[in-house]
């Protein structure tokens, strides 16, 4: 068992303005998306078989623009919603119990300046 994941998402994670007009059916679509990716990057086999009681996580979105910081939060938002168990979110993947600010010890998202677009997503156990 691994106590660091860290997946690249050939894409960027939207930002607030864009995540927050979007119909619900492309929420959903985008959640579905991030499901797919995050979930081929955290192998079955190296999934924990209990989920992190602690845990951080670390968003990194390149990008040739600065985008307000609390907008690279808003789109990421669906991420650790995506890393609870099944009980918690319907696409959940079991990683960490909850998103509760007793579990999520520390959670950052900066902002990378550079001519690609994609997103590095860094989940750690604290425990």
């Amino acid at each position: 068992m691994t106590d660091r994941f860290i997946i690249e998402l050939p894409f960027q994670t939207l930002l607030a303005n864009v995540y927050n007009s979007m119909y619900p059916m492309k929420r959903g679509w985008y959640s579905q998306m991030l499901w797919v990716h995050l979930s081929n990057g955290i192998p079955f086999k190296l999934r924990p078989k209990v989920p992190w009681e602690k845990w951080s996580i670390l968003i990194e979105r390149e990008g040739k623009k600065k985008p307000d910081h609390g907008a690279i939060w808003s789109g990421a938002k669906p991420i650790p919603d995506i890393l609870q168990p099944r009980s918690v979110h319907k696409l959940g993947l079991g990683i960490v119990k909850n998103d509760s600010p007793d579990c999520l010890i520390h959670w950052a998202a900066e902002h990378i300046q550079g001519p690609r677009k994609w997103t590095r997503v860094t989940i750690i156990r604290e425990d």
